[in-house]
């Protein structure tokens, strides 16, 4: 009965309080010295013997408890020095929530994996499994695996801004002479003025609050030992450390300072945000890699297809023909940024092709089905001919093209001029781009035609080789004649020069 009546008054004391201070009856700078009294009661109750109002010092008391945080991180302020900004350390924290299946899938997908691949796979169908084989990677990362892994990164995150704060500052204010790291030393820890450390408790209470004793940190401390490939800190130092951080959270005692110091009973501390989303920044880099990777495997398998081309048309012959559309005039403007003549290997090929195989070996073919053939219908006759013949004019119209890029000519000394003057001229710079862009417009041109020239050439030929095959001929009645006529064996020569078409054909068109 006795309890219930002292609980009713103070039930009655405390809304008589509270009826007081919205009546306005309450002085508000008495009711504020009372709080802090209470608050300062408090630390005495707790034994956190921090701070002395009448000097308006804080003690050496809590100089010892950031003393126990700075000798306990200070190795690990060195080794995770650049960890808040390491891909390695978020890597490491995703493949965390990653089973042993789906940590080998990421490796299939790694460059070195897909290169390997690459060389017993077709690139086509080697493209088709990496497509299947990312989506089923990042199927992986619903939205609970995402958040969690999310969580996992932003505990990490609070963890290394507790390592990183600066206690070293802190306390040498109240020991000047305290060295940085932990050195062997015995701190001479004096009172100082409590406005001196003020910041710097509210910057601690920035980050401090957030840290939960109850995660799993030894899960944490593997994976940045991982990271580094070290242990950390010490495991005594860190349990020490932990039993002291449990109680600075259960009495909040550091926040009680905060309020003596600042004279203010209400003072909350302003929580850092550690909400990061590594996930997406993790697949990004996944996508990126293997894009690139690809990349590299197209670009090194279409270099190679252009090599064996070239070794096909002309062996080891030059296939350099023009003095000025040449792959190393392009080099010279590549280097003032402006990409260069983009189709100059082509160019020349197109220019040797003509030269060397269509006036050379084809020629005899040519001549031979045209001068002594006799055809039943003269169409594929005029479409071999006038194909032929624009293969030809097209030399001429390139020789032209080439000597029109020269110094020595008007077009040539506009546009060099031009080019030197665009790594300082912006206009110029301009001009040059197009310029360039209307050269290797003319030059594709020129490919193009000889494409569909070349394609009708071979269509022809094949037809005829069909023909003459064939035990009763339907294109050209006098084979024997003309095989007669021939200094090679026909088969080969329709064999050969349809071959070299076929290859000039497969080699403009990786560049049109």
């Amino acid at each position: 009965m006795k309890g219930g009546e002292e609980a009713g008054k103070a039930e009655a004391g405390f809304f008589r309080k509270l009826a007081d201070l919205f009546a306005g009856s309450v002085d508000p700078r008495k009711e504020k010295r009372r709080l802090l009294k209470s608050v300062y009661k408090t630390l005495r109750k707790i034994g956190a013997r921090y701070y002395n109002p009448k000097t308006g010092k804080v003690e050496p008391a809590l100089a010892k408890v950031f003393y126990e945080f700075h000798t306990t991180f200070a190795p690990a302020q060195k080794i995770l020095q650049n960890a808040k900004s390491s891909k390695v350390l978020r890597t490491i924290v995703v493949e965390s929530g990653l089973n042993k299946e789906q940590l080998d899938l990421e490796e299939r997908l790694s460059e070195e994996s897909i290169l390997k691949r690459a060389q017993s796979t077709d690139y086509r169908q080697l493209v088709n499994q990496i497509k299947r084989e990312t989506s089923e990677f990042f199927a992986c990362f619903d939205v609970n695996r995402t958040r969690e892994i999310n969580e996992t990164y932003r505990t990490v995150s609070i963890l290394l801004n507790l390592i990183h704060f600066d206690y070293h500052y802190l306390l040498r204010k109240f020991d000047p002479h305290i060295p940085e790291g932990k050195n062997p030393y015995h701190p001479r820890f004096e009172s100082t003025n409590a406005e001196h450390v003020s910041e710097e408790l509210q910057e601690f209470l920035e980050i401090f609050p957030l840290f939960d004793p109850a995660e799993n940190w030894n899960a944490i401390w593997e994976m940045l030992s991982t990271y580094r490939n070290a242990e950390i800190v010490a495991r005594d130092a860190w349990r020490r450390l932990l039993n002291l951080i449990r109680k600075l959270r259960r009495t909040r005692e550091l926040e009680l300072l905060v309020q003596l110091i600042k004279e203010d009973p209400f003072y909350k501390p302003k929580l850092k945000s550690e909400t990061q989303n590594i996930v997406d920044g993790f697949l990004s880099k996944i996508r990126r890699q293997i894009d690139l990777t690809l990349q590299k495997i197209s670009k090194q398998q279409r270099n190679s297809k252009i090599e064996s081309l070239l070794k096909s048309l002309f062996g080891n012959s030059s296939y350099a023909r023009l003095l000025n559309y040449s792959e190393e005039t392009s080099e010279l403007f590549a280097r003032k940024g402006l990409g260069g003549y983009s189709f100059a290997l082509p160019l020349n090929c197109l220019q040797s092709f003509i030269k060397d195989i269509v006036v050379g070996e084809l020629r005899q073919l040519i001549e031979l089905l045209l001068i002594p053939a006799k055809w039943t219908d003269n169409s594929p006759s005029k479409l071999l001919s006038d194909s032929f013949h624009q293969l030809q004019d097209l030399a001429k119209e390139i020789d032209g093209f080439d000597a029109r890029l020269s110094e020595e000519h008007e077009e040539g000394r506009r546009l060099y001029g031009m080019v030197s003057r665009a790594d300082k001229n912006p206009q110029a710079q301009y001009m040059a781009r197009k310029s360039l862009k209307k050269v290797n417009d003319g030059a594709r041109s020129m490919l193009v035609r000889s494409c569909q020239a070349t394609i009708t050439l071979g269509k022809v030929l094949k037809q005829l080789y069909e023909d003459y095959k064939r035990p009763n001929a339907q294109m050209i009645l006098n084979w024997r004649e003309i095989d007669a006529r021939s200094k090679r064996d026909m088969r080969q020569l329709f064999v050969n020069n349809y071959q070299k078409l076929y290859h000039f054909v497969q080699l403009v068109k990786l560049y049109v």
